[in-house]
């Protein structure tokens, strides 16, 4: 029975992802990878229990439909457009770039035309899926550089469309101008649908329903907008995937749309672990030892050439060495859309089925590979400061306030603008002390300086970033960001310019606090002990606690929580 050997597969490939899963959390590792592998040990390629594709693929292909969409919902259209000319420029600019070179050297290696065409497509676009699932077990889900690399990515996904209606021109399979034609058609015409009138329907739809307050109707209606504008974008001949996730787009414009990705994300986490395993069970252990040289080939062009045209392109326009080097080590990898792209060249015979496997296993193994990369994002961020200074590479929005004078004696070097800074900046502002902004992000830096507040753009563990900002003769360093490393060289740097200055900086944990006090800084704030007691002052004022008693007790509590974060008995953070 079809029911039966739907159940048994179901079973079988959600069993083993999630013994996978297991056994790569607690060894620290992401998730995804115990995914794949669990794919490849019940895949055809492999000894042991082998379940069917065909089943896998269309739960997973439901996977990838909920994966985008709530992909779509995280990224609203006005949050790709508010990153200006990076994304919609840079990011076809990488793309043409990768796909021009991966071209160049497909030739070289005696590819022809089409297939090397197709390679390049396959290794320029990268996943908001994986990209996501990095951020969020790195903890860096809000972080600047995470929304940069889901909005390029989101760009490289909406070209993809012009790269599926392009191959038929290099393919001899049943295709002319006319149906080339008729495709273009077909996918504006879907995007016009969809953006034109879903903008107008889908949000007020999902608000209304809102107001029934009935979690299970808003799921249902969720999903069922999720299949249908999949199914939608199949009957235009398009990909499910690119349909879910326009359809995310829309609905993230909707004032739940937090709640509706709220409600979806369960569903979403069991199907995009079928999608993985899905991925895993293609790939053929044989390919990669047969034709090792070729697969390094592919993976050389996804994880460094890839990676480094994204950094430069970032650094061109003027973003920090931080930043854009985290932008390109995350869109350092392939999954869904080049997967898609790869099976389309197969089935207009652009690719060979050898060059398909070759295509798959390259791009699969840049998942597996891709989270342990970023696990080492802070050695290679200062390898690339270092290599950077070292020659002496010029960088000339780095530095310059124009038209606003930098106080040089006396102030306060504030690092990072955040929500914790920029209220700091504002409380120094309103005395009308004197202070210079350090943040890495373009964005802040030109508001900053709209409004006449001095900001260098570039990374406070910079020693030339502090000179410009002149530590030297400043009274006080405010480190306001969350990165410990890059805390630790901007306190170090600090104070090889300034040995006397005062440092205050904030904590993720008791032992970095520790750390801090040895390296002799003023002041440190372990972040999760101050809401502990701020929640904690307002829950003892409402039971009648005087003033005096209050701060007594939150004094007390303050000694006794470091004395025992200090040991560890208390919990570990």
């Amino acid at each position: 029975m079809y029911g039966a050997d739907l159940l048994t597969n179901l079973v079988l490939a959600l069993s083993v992802a999630a013994i996978g899963g297991l056994v790569s959390t607690a060894l620290k590792q992401s998730p995804i990878i115990g995914y794949l592998l669990a794919g490849i040990i019940i895949g055809p390629f492999t000894p042991g229990p082998v379940s069917n594709m065909e089943i896998i693929s269309q739960l997973a292909n439901i996977g990838v439909i909920f994966l985008m969409f709530a992909v779509g919902v995280q990224i609203s259209i006005k949050e790709i457009l508010s990153y200006g000319k990076l994304v919609l420029i840079g990011a076809p600019l990488q793309v043409l770039a990768v796909i021009l070179i991966s071209m160049g050297i497909g030739r070289l290696i005696r590819m022809d035309t089409g297939t090397s065409l197709v390679l390049g497509f396959v290794v320029a676009i990268s996943s908001s899926v994986v990209i996501s699932k990095v951020l969020e077990d790195s903890g860096e889900g809000s972080a600047d550089h995470g929304g940069i690399a889901l909005a390029w990515s989101t760009i490289q996904d909406i070209l993809s469309i012009i790269m599926v209606a392009v191959m038929p021109l290099f393919s001899s399979v049943g295709t002319d101008n006319n149906s080339v034609l008729l495709s273009m058609v077909k996918t504006f015409g879907f995007l016009v649908i969809a953006f034109g009138g879903g903008f107008f329907v889908l949000p007020w739809f999902m608000n209304r329903l809102a107001l029934l307050r009935n979690r299970e109707v808003l799921l249902l209606a969720t999903a069922a907008v999720a299949l249908i504008a999949a199914v939608g974008a199949a009957m235009f001949g398009l990909s499910v995937a690119l349909g879910a996730f326009v359809a995310g787009l829309i609905v993230s414009e909707s004032e739940i749309s937090h709640q509706i990705l709220g409600d979806i994300v369960p569903i979403r986490d069991v199907f995009s672990a079928l999608f993985f395993v899905s991925i895993g069970m293609l790939l053929d252990p044989r390919i990669i030892i047969s034709d090792w040289h070729l697969v390094v080939l592919g993976l050389v062009l996804i994880l460094i050439v890839k990676s480094l045209i994204s950094t430069g392109i970032m650094l061109a326009m003027g973003y920090a060495i931080k930043t854009s080097v985290l932008v390109g080590l995350l869109l350092a990898q392939c999954a869904e859309f080049s997967f898609l792209l790869a099976s389309i060249g197969r089935d207009l015979e652009l690719l060979s089925e050898n060059s398909f496997k070759l295509m798959l296993a390259a791009t699969t193994i840049s998942v597996i590979i891709n989270p342990f990369i970023y696990r080492l994002r802070a050695p290679i961020v200062s390898f690339v400061n270092n290599l950077i200074s070292a020659n002496n590479i010029p960088q000339p929005t780095q530095y310059a306030t124009p038209d606003i004078d930098l106080p040089d004696r006396r102030h306060a070097v504030l690092c990072g603008y955040g929500r914790v800074g920029a209220v700091v900046g504002t409380a120094l502002r309103r005395r009308g002390f004197p202070f210079v902004v350090i943040d890495e992000d373009p964005r802040i830096i030109k508001e900053l300086r709209r409004r006449g507040i001095p900001a260098i753009i570039g990374n406070a563990a910079n020693m030339s970033v502090l000179s410009a900002a002149n530590v030297e003769s400043a009274r006080i360093l405010i480190i306001a960001i969350s990165d410990a490393v890059a805390t630790r060289i901007a306190i170090e740097n600090a104070k090889a310019l300034n040995p006397n200055i005062d440092i205050v900086a904030r904590a993720q944990s008791a032992k970095e606090r520790d750390y801090l006090r040895h390296r002799r800084v003023s002041h440190v704030v372990l972040c999760e002990m101050e809401l502990a007691l701020e929640i904690t002052r307002f829950t003892l004022h409402r039971f009648g606690v005087s003033g005096g008693e209050v701060q007594a007790i939150l004094q007390g509590l303050r000694e006794r929580s470091e004395a025992e974060l200090g040991s560890g008995s208390l919990y570990d953070l």
